[in-house]
């Protein structure tokens, strides 16, 4: 029989008879179990459970979803019983040094769980991990908070907005806020930006703060999920959100903060003060295979957020010295063999003082883009008195940094410009040629 034919009638055979091909992979059973509409999750010797038909979506700006009865109202009592003995004055973080201050927007007290402290613990963040889709290493531990009469948490933003809290794991990108109890009036989750603040239909019972926007009551093993950054990773002004003053009553929640990034290994790296590390085990295999330059958004990091593998850059472009074509974060990233990496590195942190050896040199290319533009820089080659080398390799050249630019619209002034960043760099372009792998610029 033709291999086409007995691989497509194969095929055929498995989609029709679908338990007899999960029962041809080994372990599969073991790993997730189903039971209608239920995924129970297998963690260790506990398991964790998960029915999607529960959850609800709220609202798209911001994207928010309800899951009813996420906790059980054994879990939710266990958490309380934790945390009563050991609360202390809430804080927030301080916008300018990312340090925790008190304040009278948020008066609640709390505290924080250890992350697995116990099985019940262990299984509630597995079950965030299956609901989130993100691993539990991007978690902060679970805090545990208590509102009484009047007490509140004005409207805030969950990501942040200094350098400092964004080395930790980047950007908070998800929330999922727990209600441990029931409240009688008042203590309701507000989104005040929410497209969805006028459409909602608000019960009699809703708080004046309620009606201030998009808001979910407390109900006791609820859980609310909303996301702060959009699906492109910016921030999104729309997760603005605060909790309302309890007006009767008591309220407890229990609240998960999900990072874009392992928040785990970003802690260790901040007690260590080893900041230029690897986070994966691959990193000097994909250095190695040019993702230094192809990805460096993901392999170096921007301005705000490191990236995953820059020791293994830092190793690999001190030695070989590619053109970066991510010109938004490198501003110049066409460098000498010895300071590539660094000086692209200290222009992408801002010129921070201490990321690496600051030059004087660094701070002279800093100051020329910053007032003239990364857009010139493209013609750089082209007024250094390079065009005996041939218009088709000086554009592939100029085309490599700056694809989307028109290579003869700048103006004379522009031009000055950029006759004087060559005078500034003097010889240097002269060591890059000899980097690049193809014949032509070998002879510029």
């Amino acid at each position: 029989m033709d291999l086409g034919y007995f691989l497509a009638l194969s095929l055929c055979f498995l989609c029709i008879s679908p338990h007899l091909a999960h029962s041809l992979v080994p372990g599969s059973l073991d790993e997730k179990k189903t039971e209608g509409s239920v995924i129970r999750l297998r963690r260790g010797a506990s398991s964790a459970t998960f029915d999607p038909t529960r959850v609800s979506q709220l609202t798209w700006r911001p994207r928010a979803f309800l899951f009813k009865g996420f906790l059980s109202e054994e879990e939710c009592d266990h958490l309380i019983e934790i945390a009563k003995d050991k609360l202390e004055k809430s804080m927030v973080a301080d916008n300018e040094s990312g340090k925790s201050i008190e304040s009278e927007v948020r008066t609640s007290s709390g505290m924080f769980l250890l992350k697995a402290q116990d099985e019940v613990v262990a299984n509630i963040e597995a079950r965030i991990a299956a609901w989130t889709f993100l691993p539990i290493e991007n978690g902060e531990s679970i805090q545990i908070l208590h509102y009484e009469h009047g007490q509140k948490y004005e409207p805030h933003f969950d990501y942040f907005h200094d350098k400092a809290n964004q080395q930790l794991g980047g950007h908070r990108i998800v929330t999922v806020l727990m209600y441990l109890s029931n409240v009688e009036k008042g203590g309701e989750t507000v989104f005040p930006n929410s497209e969805g603040k006028l459409s909602q239909i608000k019960d009699d019972d809703a708080s004046d703060c309620a009606k201030d926007g998009y808001s979910v009551k407390p109900y006791k093993g609820d859980a609310l999920m909303f996301f702060s950054l959009h699906p492109n990773g910016t921030t999104d002004p729309s997760s603005l959100h605060g909790s309302c003053p309890v007006i009767e009553g008591e309220k407890w929640s229990a609240t998960k903060w999900i990072h874009v990034r392992s928040f785990e290994k970003s802690l260790l790296k901040s007690a260590t003060g080893k900041g230029c590390s690897d986070e994966n085990d691959n990193c000097p295999l994909w250095a190695k295979a040019g993702e230094c330059q192809k990805n460096p958004t993901y392999m170096i990091g921007t301005q705000g957020l490191p990236g995953y593998c820059r020791k293994s850059c830092e190793a690999f472009l001190t030695v070989i010295a590619y053109p970066l074509k991510h010109h938004e974060l490198f501003t110049l990233t066409i460098y000498d063999l010895l300071f590539c990496l660094r000086t692209s590195l200290n222009l992408a942190m801002n010129a921070e003082a201490g990321t690496f050896p600051w030059k004087t040199e660094d701070a002279k290319i800093l100051a020329y883009v910053s007032k003239h533009g990364v857009g010139n820089w493209t013609l750089v080659p082209k007024k250094a008195g390079l065009n005996r080398s041939g218009k088709r390799c000086r554009l592939r050249w100029t085309n490599y940094l700056r694809p989307d630019l028109k290579h003869d619209n700048f103006t004379p002034q522009e031009e000055e410009h950029i006759i004087d960043l060559h005078k500034a760099i003097g010889s240097r372009w002269s060591n890059f040629s000899f980097t690049f792998l193809l014949s032509c610029e070998r002879n510029w």
